[in-house]
Formats: structure tokens, sequence, C-alpha cells
């Protein structure tokens, strides 16, 4: 009987690791993926402000060819 509860608890104890790795191998991709999505965030707003200065422009010179 003891024997028994020893070896499920064995048992138990390999899968929760089991189950720890993979947690961490999971929190590592996602953490890899978190990092290639704020590069491209990055690069995205860098596009967004580079393009509202020639959005301003083309507003500015629209406004003045109305007058």
């Amino acid at each position: 009987e003891n024997d028994a509860r020893r070896l499920r608890a064995i048992k138990k104890a390999e899968a929760e690791r089991a189950q720890i790795r993979l947690k961490e191998l999971e929190i590592q991709k996602l953490n890899a993926e978190n990092d290639t999505l704020l590069a491209q965030k990055e690069l995205l707003e860098d596009r967004v402000r580079k393009a509202t200065c020639y959005q301003e422009f083309l507003e500015r010179a629209a406004k003045i060819s109305r007058k």
C-alpha cells in the first residue's frame, strides 16, 4: 500500500515536472514572439510618423489651393 502511494506520488511529481517544462517552453516561445511583435510595432509606428508629415503637408497644400 505504501509502495503504491509512493509510486503514485512519484508519477504525479514527474507529470507535474513535465508540465512545468512545457509551460516554460511555451513562455520562452511567447516571449520571443512578443519581442518580434514589439519590434514590428516600432517599425510601423515609425512609418506612421513619417507618413503623418506628408499627410499634414498635403492637407495644408489642399487648404491653400482652395483659397
